[in-house]
């Protein structure tokens, strides 16, 4: 039963797409797009009931199911406000029916490829789904139909290029050494047969590997290409490419470490993790001082702190042990919702009406501001359970390397506070949008929720779960 499931999870999306393309109206399309989210994330809760079980392709593997759930629910959080902005924002012209279909679609897109990458077996099968959702979210972000944004997707394709290229030749040198010996190109027969294959190729591959998807995981020296994203004014679209697709990357970096460490022999990927994680923590910090206005009024710091939050999870898998590992977990699952809700927050609000929003429209002002405290790593919402839990790890295993931990978490926390000063201080803009109705946003507020029970009382159950990825 768990296979046609898998595979229901991963298709319907496309499926969606499919649809999607054949809507007349703005707001079908949009009312297609909440039943293929909603249906989705229901088929994925049913992955949880399937103990692991998969085809030949696709594998129910507990790390897989855990980030599917994510990812659908978030899909379904974002085609709700889609829907909302789409019918209200948008004149009735045939241009703007034709993009609304088009972005719709290629979200579903990213999703489905998101799903594949995350449930598959094999590798050759991660890497393809991975490149779909790149694919996907270059159009996505190039619908935005001006210069800005076209110049933006074209810098987002060439550096997702360079790392698919990247991870496609590991993927084939890794599949070589060990597919002779397990039979079978699977995470679990390569994990196998590692101990067997020869070290040096099994070395470069990984290698190759990790540089490859750490840039579609928004690691050095992917995170440039990302932060091209914060002139644009779409934040929608920056919930699911910033939030939800980097995290295919790390997923294939951790299933390679797991390949590797069945190989006493084979180089440890733990140091190269940390050096890439602090570096893009340290570095997607540096371009975040100043006072910013327009667009990039809030959108940039929030980009930098989700980059480097990603930076910090990679680090967190760099230590290694139990306890390490799950607060990385726990990283990568606060931080897309953490992200997920301030992209959301600022897609409600033009980027002309943040400065005083706090006093035009008090409901997305502090759900703005809860989440922005939330990426600071400042209690109690956010990411600030799973900072704790790598800073102790950090200091039981290597505290030299928490200084520079601090400074970029630190610096992190202070873009972000700085500009979150527009929304509680600066006078209120002339140009302000009506009121947002408590439809709109309680998928907010059910995602800032969420991350403040896992910060401050994870359940026991939850708290098992992730122990177990």
């Amino acid at each position: 039963m768990s296979a046609p499931v898998i595979a229901l999870t991963v298709g319907v999306p496309f499926l969606g797409a499919a649809l999607l393309m054949l809507a007349p109206p703005v707001r079908l399309a949009g009312l297609l797009g909440i039943v293929s989210a909603l249906a989705t994330f229901l088929l994925a809760l049913c992955l949880l009931r399937g103990g692991g079980a998969g085809g030949r392709f696709l594998s129910g593997d507990v790390l897989g199911v855990h980030f599917a759930i994510l990812t659908s629910f978030v899909a379904l959080t974002t085609a709700w406000l889609s829907r909302d902005r789409t019918g209200r924002a948008r004149t009735e012209t045939e241009a703007d029916l034709r993009r609304g279909r088009c972005s719709e679609a290629a979200r579903q897109c990213l999703v489905g490829g998101t799903l594949m990458s995350l449930l598959a077996r094999e590798p050759a099968l991660s890497w393809i789904g991975a490149e779909i959702a790149c694919g996907a979210a270059c159009g996505l972000v190039a619908l935005g139909r001006t210069d800005g944004a076209r110049q933006a997707a074209r810098k987002l394709a060439l550096g997702w290029a360079l790392g698919l290229a990247l991870a496609l030749f590991g993927t084939v040198l890794l599949t070589l050494v060990v597919s002779p010996s397990a039979g079978s190109g699977g995470w679990e027969a390569l994990r196998s047969a590692a101990p067997r294959a020869e070290r040096g190729t099994l070395t470069i591959g990984a290698c190759f590997l990790v540089v490859g998807y750490g840039i579609v995981a928004s690691l050095v020296p992917g995170c440039a290409w990302l932060a091209e994203i914060a002139a644009e004014e779409q934040p929608l679209a920056a919930a699911l490419v910033l939030c939800v697709l980097p995290n295919v990357g790390l997923v294939a970096i951790l299933r390679l470490r797991a390949v590797m460490e069945a190989t006493p022999t084979a180089i440890s990927l733990g140091p190269v993790l940390i050096g890439l994680g602090l570096a893009s923590l340290l570095l997607s910090a540096a371009p975040l001082g100043g006072r910013r206005d327009g667009a990039r009024l809030l959108i940039a710091p929030t980009i930098g702190a989700v980059i480097g939050g990603r930076g910090v999870a990679a680090f967190a898998f760099g230590l290694g042990g139990a306890g390490a590992t799950l607060a990385g977990l726990m990283q990568m699952t606060l931080l897309t919702l953490s992200g997920v809700a301030v992209m959301q927050c600022l897609s409600l609000c033009g980027a002309r009406a943040r400065s005083g929003l706090l006093q035009t429209d008090k409901r997305v002002g502090l759900s703005l501001l809860a989440g922005l405290l939330g990426l600071t790593g400042l209690p109690p919402l956010g990411v600030f359970g799973s900072v704790f839990l790598i800073a102790v790890a950090t200091a039981g295993r290597a505290w030299l390397l928490a200084l520079p931990l601090s400074v970029g978490l630190a610096a992190l926390a202070a873009a972000l506070l700085m500009d979150a000063r527009a929304i509680v201080r600066d006078e209120p803009s002339p140009l302000v949008r009506t009121r947002v109705p408590l439809s709109v946003l309680a998928p907010i507020w059910l995602e800032l929720a969420i991350t403040l029970v896992l910060s401050l009382a994870t359940p026991l159950a939850v708290f098992g779960w992730m122990g177990a990825l």
